[in-house]
């Protein structure tokens, strides 16, 4: 592992998921920018995915 790894870094995708749609949703800004958040972040944890490296961090 690198020199410096945090936690974070090692989540599971549906882990990270759920901790970032819960830090950067807003329950009143309605379905439509929800949702459009949701497949933003789809595509680029699948993006991220297919890039060499163990954790998020080194992707």
């Amino acid at each position: 592992m690198g020199e410096a790894s945090w936690w974070q870094t090692r989540q599971s995708r549906e882990s990270l998921v759920e901790r970032l749609l819960g830090l950067f949703t807003d329950p009143g800004a309605g379905l439509t920018r929800d949702k459009t958040r949701r497949r933003g972040l789809g595509k680029l944890l699948d993006w991220l995915e297919g890039q060499p490296g163990e954790t998020w961090q080194d992707r």
